[in-house]
């Protein structure tokens, strides 16, 4: 069977002022052809991180190497030094 019909743009329109740009998840729409409310927006793709994940990657990195200042490069390619 096709899809149904997507809901009227004035059924939308709130649902997109909350995040503008950005299309309504599926539940939102089967929630507008039902003649619900949108709802709220999942955003599941920005998980918190907690502090025991945060320990466990600090536990693991690397310690960070000290930096050196940039050398000059010569002006004359003979005072260049062999490497």
């Amino acid at each position: 069977p096709p899809p149904p019909p997507p809901p009227k743009y004035e059924q939308r329109e709130p649902a997109y002022e909350q995040h503008p740009g950005r299309p309504l998840e599926p539940q939102q729409n089967q929630n507008l052809r039902e003649g619900k409310e949108a709802g709220p927006m999942r955003d599941a793709e920005h998980a918190p991180h907690t502090e025991t994940f945060n320990a466990k990657v600090a536990e693991h990195a690397p310690a960070p190497k000290p930096s050196e200042p940039p050398r000059e490069a010569p002006r004359n390619p003979s005072e260049r030094q062999p490497k």
